[in-house]
């Protein structure tokens, strides 16, 4: 079929050849039987930073670098001697040494063997950055999947009142769901630490003038912000119901300063609040600060019960963890 097909077509001027192989997006190159190069389009020549006289007439061998010819070789050798198409994809050096992916085509001719190859690096980047956001998926809803069981199995645990524990526990997964909503506004690159408390304590608040911040900005990574945002949550929460949130002039002072790149430390202090006791039994709150919590952070988390109101003091390491967790 091809044979009649191309005794039948006209033949093309040289010139009209040239043009229409300058038109290709893709690299062509085509080689002779002792891997001469006979032909190389502009595409070929831009890929290369070359020019054509660089090129034409030499053997591939003696036009490209070891580094690109040895991976060739035997796929020459494989098309000519099978006379079917072979294909390739891989990195290649680049002249800048950089790394590019390259699509080639090897496919063998009476006269010797044709070349099509195209720079595919954009396209194995992409593959790449939705393979890693797959996997980070995964990971996130590995993590909150377990948060969430934490939280139930704790909150539930030895309750008595469970419409209670039913309120508490929908409220600490809305605590977990606005720290996402922050997280996903800066792309899950971190967020900053006085959004984080606007967020978490202000919709618990009539007066905004009940909440006071102070401190430098400080960008949380997003296992710290979630653990912050649970850690403001329970605070906020114990305050509401015996703490400075509890009558009608306490108000929140948080504060924060880093005593070294490394590390925050958050201050949350309780004021004009009722006089405050320790309690008599650790309620899951505290628990939860002082051990789930605390984990989680990667610091302490210490709870001072003064008369005058609750100072909580949380050391946060600011360096994600490299444990993979």
């Amino acid at each position: 079929m091809t044979k009649s097909v191309s005794a039948s077509a006209p033949s093309l001027s040289p010139h009209l050849a040239a043009s229409i192989l300058d038109s290709l997006v893709d690299g062509f190159i085509l080689l002779d039987r002792n891997l001469t190069v006979l032909l190389i389009n502009r595409a070929a020549l831009a890929m290369e930073g070359r020019q054509a006289q660089d090129i034409l007439g030499l053997s591939h061998e003696q036009a490209w670098p070891e580094a690109y010819f040895e991976p060739l070789r035997d796929l020459y050798r494989q098309a000519i001697k099978s006379g079917e198409p072979v294909t390739l994809e891989r990195e290649w050096p680049t002249r800048d040494g950089g790394l590019a992916w390259m699509e080639l085509r090897i496919l063998p001719t009476a006269e010797g063997l044709v070349l099509l190859y195209r720079d595919v690096t954009k396209r194995k980047r992409g593959i790449e950055q939705l393979e890693l956001m797959v996997r980070e998926l995964n990971h996130r809803v590995k993590n909150n999947l377990a948060t969430v069981q934490s939280l139930a199995a704790q909150t539930f645990r030895g309750a008595e009142d469970l419409p209670a524990a039913r309120a508490a526990f929908m409220a600490r997964l809305m605590a977990l769901s606005k720290a996402h909503d922050v997280l996903t506004r800066q792309q899950w690159e971190g967020s900053q630490l006085a959004e984080i408390a606007r967020e978490v304590i202000l919709p618990n608040i009539i007066d905004a003038g009940r909440l006071r911040l102070a401190g430098p900005k400080v960008s949380l990574h997003p296992p710290l912000a979630l653990a912050l945002s649970m850690a403001l949550h329970e605070l906020t929460t114990n305050a509401m119901k015996f703490g400075a949130l509890s009558n009608e002039r306490g108000y929140i002072d948080l504060r924060w300063s880093c005593p070294d790149p490394q590390t925050v430390e958050i201050v949350w202090q309780e004021r004009d609040g009722p006089t405050v006791a320790p309690p008599q039994r650790q309620g899951f709150g505290v628990r939860l600060l002082q051990r789930s919590l605390a984990a989680d952070l990667r610091g302490p988390v210490n709870l001072d019960y003064r008369p005058e109101g609750l100072v909580c003091t949380i050391l946060a390491a600011l360096a994600p963890s490299t444990s993979g967790s």
